[in-house]
């Protein structure tokens, strides 16, 4: 099968191209650099500045809307706040501990707390919301081209392969969900609270919001932009949070600074990420299926007969779709080994999102 060969690298803030040698000294630094880089992007900005500081505000924005208003029971929010539950009281911890004046990222990342702040204002202002989920541009992506020019065939155990499994389920069940509340999208247009939801996430979000939400107008938009949060705050979160935190135990990958010399990391560094790694790893969040997971339709409990009845069906559908994909992860001989090397989150391992 064909495959991609790395045959260079050109090191971060540099344009010399160097060729692959595991034996060349200034290869081996350019790897670490770009290892650093990423690790600094990844955990800085992907995970902190991105699904916490950022996605913060769709909390936030949903209290403005709903909750202010006394509508703690309306049906979007009931099902979109499962996967924001005690957001803010994450994001307060984990800038508490990482960012501040003196914590622990601006000790181990070669960087100011300066810097770092600058860092995080850039990510902010740079977040496009749901270009994650954009699934069909990073299909695109992630094809290798074909020697006729032609498109070829995705990359070999690419993540939006198996993203896309798990974006089928939460597209199902969000359409599912909207299907349940709206009867058209005339009466999405009409809900004043989801409406006020939607201006005061045009507040907050620098770039706004794709076009495929449809301006919130209309039940396709609703749920794709449902789906596509979801997926976010479970999936890419736990890949960010949990499933990668053993590139970060590997001091053979996991790379904070690197000393000009050449010489290795020091080890009060790798403790140290390792240890944050392991504090969002091995917390005990809420778990979204599984043996230990929840029958959450109990949230419905205060919502009208007929429409907490259609709500339920989905919420129980939701199960059963992510218990057959773990079973589908989980039964082929060699599938232990490739959840671990490709960092494929399992359905048993979600949790409902990244607060506590």
């Amino acid at each position: 099968s064909e495959r991609l060969v790395l045959e260079s690298v050109v090191a971060p803030g540099s344009t010399i191209e160097i060729p692959v040698d595991p034996a060349d000294p200034a290869f081996r630094h350019a790897e670490a650099l770009v290892a650093a880089s990423l690790y600094y992007q990844v955990i800085s900005g992907k995970h902190l500045a991105e699904i916490h500081m950022t996605y913060n505000l769709v909390e936030v924005s949903m209290h403005n809307a709903f909750d202010a208003a006394g509508q703690w029971n309306h049906p979007f929010r009931t099902f979109l706040y499962l996967h924001f539950f005690s957001h803010e009281l994450a994001e307060e911890l984990t800038t508490e501990h990482l960012v501040q004046d003196g914590a622990v990222f601006s000790q181990i990342f070669a960087t100011t707390h300066d810097a770092l702040v600058q860092h995080l204002n850039d990510c902010y202002s740079a977040f496009e919301y749901g270009e994650d989920e954009d699934f069909e541009a990073r299909t695109e992506a992630m094809r290798m081209p074909a020697r006729d020019g032609s498109k070829g065939a995705l990359l070999p155990h690419c993540s939006v392969s198996w993203e896309l499994e798990y974006f089928d389920i939460f597209h199902a069940y969000a359409a599912a969900l909207v299907e349940a509340i709206y009867p058209d999208d005339a009466a999405v247009v009409n809900d004043r609270y989801l409406q006020d939801f939607h201006r005061g996430l045009l507040e907050v979000l620098v770039r706004g919001l794709p076009d495929r939400y449809d301006g919130f107008r209309t039940k396709k938009g609703i749920a794709r932009f449902a789906a596509d949060t979801i997926h976010h705050a479970t999936v890419r979160h736990q890949i960010y949070g949990t499933t990668g935190i053993k590139a970060a135990l590997d001091p053979r990958l996991s790379k904070v600074q690197v000393p000009k010399d050449g010489g290795t990391s020091a080890i009060e560094e790798w403790r140290s990420l390792a240890y944050v790694a392991l504090a969002t790893g091995q917390a005990r969040f809420t778990l979204l299926t599984g043996t230990k997971g929840k029958d959450f339709r109990y949230l419905l409990e205060a919502l009208p007969s007929p429409l907490r009845d259609r709500m339920g069906v989905a919420f129980e559908k939701l199960q059963t779709d992510l218990q057959a994909l773990e079973a589908k992860w989980t039964s082929a001989p060699n599938s232990k080994s490739f959840n671990y090397e490709y960092l494929r989150a399992l359905p048993s391992e979600l949790h409902t999102g990244p607060g506590y």
